[in-house]
């Protein structure tokens, strides 16, 4: 959690350990985990997701970077990995993909909001699913309550909900400064 810029990466600060709030949302127990349209039938088809690239390919491992999946980040606030030692990336955890990139969990989420939301329609299509997917990690890793509005997604999971559900445009605002 942040709650003020800094001027040095993420990664190496010192935090504080703070209690998950308990507050009044959903339980991710309610929620369907699983899109059982498509998910692989056979060896052939699970080997062509294992090999699946997602997004461009970057050369270059930034130096803060513990998981191998991070890109380069310019400001400092977006140079977080979600490791602190080197290991498996969180966001090729079969929790970040039920939990965070399934498409049936995020269209649940939405209309549970908004029963009314036109998912089908506006030329905009990605972004709610792309801003669902932020609030669910949130909620996921940190809780929901006062906290979770300075939650920082890690740099990784970040570019993975960002493949999933690109801008059309391909930009993105990123981390927005506090007042």
């Amino acid at each position: 959690m942040i709650d003020k810029l800094s001027e040095t990466s993420l990664q190496n600060i010192k935090g504080r350990m703070i209690d998950k709030s308990q507050g009044d949302f959903m339980p991710s127990s309610q929620l369907p985990y699983r899109d059982r349209t498509t998910s692989p039938q056979n060896p052939e088809e699970l080997q062509l997701l294992q090999n699946r690239r997602e997004g461009p390919c970057f050369r270059e491992r930034p130096s803060w970077c513990c998981c191998g999946k991070c890109r380069p980040a310019d400001p400092f606030c977006e140079r977080l990995c979600c490791r602190k030692t080197d290991g498996a990336c969180i966001a090729d955890s079969p929790f970040f993909q039920q939990l965070v990139l399934s498409r049936s969990v995020l269209e649940f989420v939405l209309l549970y909001k908004d029963p009314f939301l036109d998912l089908q329609g506006s030329g905009a299509a990605n972004k709610p699913f792309r801003h669902c997917a932020y609030e669910r990690y949130i909620h996921w890793r940190f809780g929901e309550g006062d906290l979770s509005s300075r939650a920082v997604i890690p740099n990784c999971c970040r570019w993975r909900i960002r493949d999933a559900f690109p801008s059309e445009n391909g930009e993105y605002s990123g981390f927005g400064k506090r007042k």
